[in-house]
């Protein structure tokens, strides 16, 4: 969204010969976009202002789990009524920026023109000052379908007082709340290769031992290791430091690893042991959102686990372990104001405006940090709810989350 930043190259993801989400990176490492290419689904799916998103590395880490669920939400939206995917339309209007129709006249019968344009004048301003933005009713339709749009518009002209044009004399309002963000927590990035991979026979570190260590070099804990001998940056030169190297090779003995060739790999609940041995208190549950939510908000990283069995790219992945450490809301308020009686009793009052609450829309967003280094797609992500078992539409396939806090 800064004025200042320059798309570098743009790559298309396809399925089946159709184009799916369009991935923006932006010059001098200022970050990226993930951007959907169907509006029957979010319009910014993941972004960062940091860093960049690397193909090549996302074959190999979360973010290709978490793009592969959204790919399966984008095939399931396909035929879907409007009904389920109009909050969809909504983001894409905030996104576009379009312009929704401009305040008109309004015709009346009762009050002259400009006495009633005088009345919208001054709620204008009155709601203008509250934080909303005033648009004539109609132009709910930029942000529902057809069908619900002219519900809406029915519902709304049945409180109006019929000597008004409906659509003209009331009010839509929009306000956007402030963007609640914690975290990241996290303010590593380090990655598998070295000074990590330090006496591994494959030169990989692993992913679960790097998640585990930046977890502990967030707490700096235990306090057994010389913290000030790792850095939240390191480089190649780490390896030739003895305090550095115990560090990473405790944690994966810890967490009793197995080398292959193209991976360093470790259980879910090697993990919990090796968080454990270094005095750590560590719950391995199923991926729950709330809980993953209360954990960030009481300011504690989340190691989380998850694997596939489709795929994105169309080559086959195992599992991946990071560290989902920050949490975001995007909250929008869609209400009306009213010309007509409150309590729909016209005979016994007269027309005013009045206010009605209307709906709220909400996006949320985590932040991963799928440990595979600055350019390895840190970011926040969409999160999405819709689940579906009857069309085998499983969005956290086998994902697992380790509730984590030092024993001090």
């Amino acid at each position: 969204n800064e004025p200042t930043k320059r798309i570098k190259e743009i790559f298309t993801l396809y399925n089946n010969g159709k184009p799916m989400m369009y991935i923006i990176n932006y010059q001098d490492q200022k970050g990226y976009t993930i951007i959907s290419a169907t509006k029957k689904y979010y319009p910014v799916i993941a972004y960062s202002d940091v860093g960049s998103f690397s193909l090549q590395e996302s074959y190999n880490d979360g973010s290709s789990i978490l793009l592969d669920e959204y790919k399966k939400i984008m095939q399931y939206n396909e035929i879907q009524p409007d009904s389920i995917i109009d909050k969809y339309r909504k983001k894409w209007v905030e996104f576009e920026n379009l312009k929704t129709e401009k305040l008109s006249d309004v015709s009346t019968r009762s009050l002259s023109d400009y006495a009633m344009s005088i009345k919208k004048e001054e709620q204008k301003k009155i709601w203008t000052n509250k934080g909303y933005e005033c648009h004539d009713l109609g132009a709910i339709r930029n942000f529902l379908s057809k069908e619900r749009a002219d519900g809406y518009i029915r519902d709304i002209c049945n409180h109006t007082d019929q000597n008004y044009n409906c659509e003209k004399v009331n009010l839509l309002l929009i306000k956007k709340y402030p963007i609640k963000t914690i975290g990241p927590l996290l303010k590593t990035s380090w990655h598998q290769r070295s000074p990590f991979n330090v006496d591994a026979p494959n030169k990989l570190a692993g992913c679960v031992p790097i998640a585990i260590a930046q977890i502990a070099k967030y707490y700096e804990w235990p306090v057994t290791y010389s913290w000030t001998h790792i850095p939240l940056r390191c480089n190649t030169n780490m390896e030739d430091d003895e305090f550095f190297k115990k560090f990473i090779k405790d944690i994966r003995s810890f967490s009793k690893v197995t080398y292959k060739d193209k991976a360093t790999g470790a259980t879910m609940g090697n993990a919990v042991k090796a968080f454990k041995k270094l005095n750590y208190s560590a719950t391995l549950m199923d991926y729950k959102r709330s809980e993953t939510i209360q954990e960030i908000q009481n300011n504690r990283p989340v190691f989380m686990g998850g694997d596939r069995k489709a795929i994105f790219f169309d080559i086959i992945t195992k599992g991946h372990a990071w560290v989902c450490d920050g949490y975001e809301v995007r909250q929008t308020q869609y209400a009306s104001l009213v010309w007509g009686s409150k309590f729909n009793i016209p005979d016994m009052e007269e027309p005013d405006y009045f206010f009605t609450n209307g709906t709220y829309d909400t996006s949320e967003f985590l932040h991963m940090n799928w440990g595979w280094g600055e350019n390895g797609g840190n970011g926040w992500y969409i999160f999405d709810n819709i689940y579906n078992r009857t069309h085998d539409v499983s969005y956290h396939l086998n994902r697992e989350i380790i509730k984590v806090s030092p024993n001090k």
